[in-house]
């Protein structure tokens, strides 16, 4: 439950952050599903994710890896 909200505010912050129209294109929309799978990948793996991406592709991706818990250990 503690996380459904979570991820329910982040994504009202991401919607506050961008014009709804934004939002609701089916490019923030990709993007934010690949960065919130990506939440917990490697810093490199999510840099390919968005090489020769969208500005709103990469607008949801960040907003999408932030909401999941980009939250990673530190690389060594």
């Amino acid at each position: 439950m503690k996380i459904t909200m979570m991820a329910a505010a982040a994504l009202l912050l991401a919607a506050c952050a961008t014009d709804e129209s934004a939002v609701n294109d089916p490019q923030f929309r990709a993007g934010y599903d690949a960065g919130c799978t990506a939440a917990h990948s490697a810093r490199e793996v999510q840099s390919a994710m968005m090489t020769g991406q969208s500005e709103l592709f990469r607008r949801g991706f960040s907003a999408g890896r932030s909401a999941c818990g980009d939250n990673r250990l530190p690389e060594r």
